[in-house]
This record gives structure tokens, C-alpha cells and sequence, in this order.
């Protein structure tokens, strides 16, 4: 490729968003959009949400081109940042040679000599690396031969090529990564890579999850691919065993195949389970807690359609060493958007949802919630024992009786991230799904569902949601029906009733 007039344009501006396809230039939008408005928020002094918040997670299929539109960014950065440092990681050393350098001579085909930079290996000392002739160096790493090779004194920002594949990539990150972005509000970390087959990397139970809840990731597939012709897609989803076979789907349709044996709950299936869901107009509300301090304190909300038979899962909440008092206010603001004002019919009146909270058995809490902060909260069944009362939330998933809303967002990443440790002795622990404590609350509340009680009124009688619910079970004015015995009798003999005084007038 030649250098014209345009593209010498286009270099000297730093601007090479023309070499992309169009999934990519979806990703690249999207990553520049966020990494322009976290950066600002940096600026204003704004604190940031997660636990990673300068992190940017590209999850691609086979062949999508992620470390092309990856080394493009960085190339840019470079430009537009004269004397700037970043470092592209890959998650194995022999990748920088055969991945990495052919794609970067692609990249600088039609790039001017006065702005192109320079390859120069590792020699005495000196770091391998991309020189540009403005001070910029982008340095090239393998993290599977020198991960401490990634240190250095300050960065304007990191690439990670395949993070799923690097063997301490959370220690990389935590340790090596993000001490030198302290002083360069503009710089961020990009993970990309295609799912492996580990169940507990910290790519899917640490950095994914948390990138998700800030708005910080990208999903692309084969399907997104537009260099890819139909009929070329068709020929590898069928080598590769069909688009239901786990290979396909983890490499070229970057799902998250999770092991039967190591999923807590592999009933659970995205696709099935997650969707909107009109609400009944009588419905029970159900509050399930699970303390914690190690692990979150997760809150969850349902409720239970009993036309339908389903759990509905409404809402959640997760944090992690929270005092009583927040989680007493997520409680509240759990139950405002899950329930809203709603009521059933119990027995003989009207009452307002939630009917049950219950949290796992810590006296402390419970007495704490209910004494001082008005919040009725009873203790778990847990007489059927933790197996069989799993079991139970596994077997109403595969019974396909929960649906959860997108809007609980928790109860998707625990349900979907819930792995057995290698002894399935107790779950995987990670620094955003905790112990996936809203498994063990929905837990608890499918086994505290009444699923005989009819949350609906006798036939005829009518809420007035007009009065006070303190006034609503003293006064009968507030009560309708169309069936009480005067205004029976008057349909019945309305011919035959003459009206006149109470003594003898005829």
C-alpha cells in the first residue's frame, strides 16, 4: 500500500479509524466515547464505579481482528501523545513476533516516514517496543516468559492481547498494571480476547462481570464480521462442529461455555430465563437477604405470579461490608422498585407487599433490621440442608419456573457465575461476584415461596387505592361488591318490592 495524499492526511491527525471494518468501528466509538467521558469524570474529581473503572473489556470471536483495532488504537495514542509510554502485553511471548509485528507493518503500510515508527528489539537493557520519532513508545511484552516486565515508573495506558488466556492476570493487573496510572488520569487498561475454557478465570469472574455493570465492554461474533463472507462463516461453524457445539461457541461465538460439572447452577440458561414480564395485578413480594462481610451482604426481590406459577425476580442488591443501616436502605429501595405499592388479599383484608422477608440465620442483623429500622425479617428454612435446597432452586430453573428481569442485573452475573471450586466443596470466590451470595438468597426464598396462597380478593370486592392503608381495614365504605344480599334481592324481585314506612303502610 502506497502513501497518498489522504492517508499521509489522516496519519499526520492521528486518525485511523479508516482501516477498520465495520464491527470494529463499532468497538473503537464505543471505547473512545468511554475512555473521553471517564477521563472528564477523573478530571472533575469523580469518583468511578466497580472495582476496576480504568478497565475496558473486548470479548471477540476468532479472527474479528481485536488486536488489529487494538495496536490501531494504541498507534493513535501514540501520535496524538508525543512522548507518552504505553505497553501492548500478550498473553504469550511468541504472539509479539508472529501476531503482533506482522499486524503492526499492515497498520504503517501507507504511513509517512517522518511519523512511522520504529521497531527495535530488546537489547542490553533497553525494552523491545515500537519507537515513534515524537518520543512515544508503545513497549511489546510476553507475559507468560517476564510478567514483571510490565513494571515501569508510569503509563499512559495498557493493552492485555487474549487476557484469558494469561496465567496471573488479576496479579498483573492489581499489582503491576494500575500503580502506574497514578498521575495519568487519561490512562486505560484494554483487555481483549476469546473466551478459554478455565472456569474460574479471572477474565470471566473478575474483569468481564465488572466491566459489564460500568458500561466499559464489548461482545462481538463471527455474525459481526463483515470480512467474512456467509458461506466462508457457514464453512467454519460446521468445522468446528455446528453452532451448538461448545468449541463454536466459545471461539467464534464467544459465549462463556460453562462446565456441567463445575457450573452451581447450569440449569440457568440466559436465553430462557431472562426476559420482561407483566406483572400480575395481585401478586406476594418476597425479600430474601444474605449477610456477609467477608463475602457481599446480597438483597434480592421477587414475586410470585400465581396464574402463572413463576418466580419473578424483580430486583437485587450487593455489596460488601455494608453496616445495617445500608443494607436496611437497600432493602427499601429494593422493594420500591420490585413491588412499588402493590397488595394481596389475605384472608379477610388487604395488605401491602412484601409478605415475607427472611434472611440467612445472624441473630445481630436480623434482631437489628427488625428492631431498628421497622423492617420485619424472619429467619431462613434451612431444615432441608444446603444440597437439597439448591437443588430445589436448580430443579425450578429447569422446570422453567423463574424468570429473572433484566433489570437484576446481580442475580445474572452470581446465576451465571456461580463456579464449584476443584474440591465442590463451596463456590469460587472473586473480587466482584464475592460468594455469589444472591444464589444462596434466591435459594432461600424459592424455599419460602407460598406457592397455595391466592394473592386475589373474593369475587366483587375491589381495592380502592385512594385510602390511606391505615384507614383500609376499619371502614367498610371502602370495600365494593356487587353481590350483597340488597343488591341481589333488588334484581331478583325488583317487580315485587314496594317501598313505603316502616309501620303497617300498605
Amino acid at each position: 500500500m502506497t502513501v497518498t495524499a489522504d492517508s499521509a492526511k489522516l496519519w499526520r491527525a492521528a486518525r485511523l479509524r479508516y482501516k477498520l471494518h465495520s464491527g470494529q468501528r463499532d468497538i473503537y466509538d464505543h471505547y473512545r466515547t468511554w475512555e473521553k467521558q471517564s477521563h472528564e469524570a477523573r478530571k472533575r474529581g469523580e469518583s468511578q464505579n466497580g472495582y476496576w473503572p480504568r478497565v475496558y473489556a473486548i470479548n471477540c470471536g476468532r479472527r474479528f481482528g481485536k488486536d488489529f483495532m487494538s495496536l490501531l488504537i494504541r498507534l493513535e495514542d501514540g501520535l496524538r501523545n508525543p512522548g507518552s509510554t504505553y505497553t501492548y502485553a500478550t498473553a504469550y511471548a511468541k504472539d509479539i513476533a508472529s501476531i503482533v509485528l506482522p499486524l503492526f507493518d499492515q497498520l504503517v503500510e501507507d504511513c509517512p516516514e517522518s511519523l512511522k515508527p520504529l521497531y527495535r528489539q530488546s537489547y542490553q537493557g533497553t525494552e523491545a517496543g515500537l519507537f515513534f520519532p515524537n518520543g512515544s513508545i508503545i513497549r511489546l511484552v510476553g507475559i507468560d516468559t517476564n510478567p514483571n516486565g510490565l513494571r515501569g515508573r508510569a503509563s499512559d495506558g495498557f493493552t492485555i492481547s487474549e487476557a484469558s488466556y494469561c496465567d496471573k492476570l488479576k496479579y498483573v493487573v492489581t499489582s503491576v498494571v494500575m500503580p502506574q496510572f497514578m498521575g495519568h488520569l487519561a490512562a486505560t487498561l484494554m483487555l481483549n480476547s476469546t473466551p478459554s475454557d478455565e472456569p474460574a478465570h479471572p477474565w470471566k469472574v473478575d474483569f468481564v462481570p465488572d466491566a459489564i455493570t460500568r458500561g466499559a465492554y464489548q461482545h462481538k461474533t463471527i455474525f459481526d464480521n463483515p470480512r467474512i463472507s456467509p458461506a466462508e462463516r457457514d464453512e467454519f461453524i460446521s468445522t468446528l462442529g455446528g453452532i451448538d457445539s461448545e468449541q463454536c461457541k466459545r471461539e467464534l461465538l464467544c459465549i462463556d461455555v460453562r462446565s456441567e460439572s463445575r457450573t452451581v447452577i447450569p440449569e440457568f440458561n440466559a436465553a430462557l430465563h431472562i426476559m420482561e414480564w407483566q406483572a400480575p395485578e395481585y401478586y406476594l413480594g418476597y425479600t430474601a437477604i444474605d449477610p456477609g462481610s467477608r463475602d457481599l451482604c446480597a438483597v434480592v426481590c421477587a414475586y410470585y405470579d400465581f396464574s402463572a406459577a413463576k418466580l419473578i425476580v424483580a430486583s437485587d442488591w450487593a455489596k460488601r461490608n455494608a453496616s445495617t443501616a445500608e443494607i436496611a436502605k437497600a432493602v427499601r429501595d429494593c422493594e420500591t422498585q420490585a413491588f412499588g405499592e402493590s397488595f394481596y388479599w389475605d384472608h379477610d383484608r388487604w395488605k401491602m407487599n412484601p409478605f415475607l422477608r427472611l434472611s440467612d440465620t445472624e441473630p445481630r442483623l436480623i434482631h437489628d433490621l427488625n428492631v431498628q429500622h421497622d423492617l420485619k425479617v424472619g429467619s431462613a428454612d434451612k431444615t432441608d440442608g444446603k444440597e437439597a435446597s439448591l437443588n430445589n432452586l436448580r430443579n425450578a430453573f429447569h422446570q422453567h419456573r423463574i424468570i429473572v428481569l433484566p433489570t437484576a442485573q446481580n442475580s445474572i452475573l452470581h446465576l451465571e457465575g456461580a463456579i464449584w471450586n476443584a474440591q465442590r466443596t463451596d463456590y469460587v470466590r472473586s473480587e466482584v461476584l464475592g460468594h455469589c451470595d444472591i444464589v444462596d438468597a434466591l435459594k432461600y426464598l424459592w424455599r419460602g415461596v407460598n406457592q397455595q396462597m391466592s394473592p386475589f380478593p373474593p369475587y366483587g370486592v375491589v381495592l380502592n387505592r385512594t385510602v390511606p392503608l391505615h384507614e383500609m381495614h376499619s371502614l367498610p365504605e371502602h370495600f365494593k361488591s356487587e353481590h350483597s344480599l340488597v343488591e341481589v334481592a333488588k334484581k331478583l324481585f325488583t317487580s315485587r318490592i314496594k317501598v313505603g314506612r316502616r309501620f303497617g303502610r300498605k
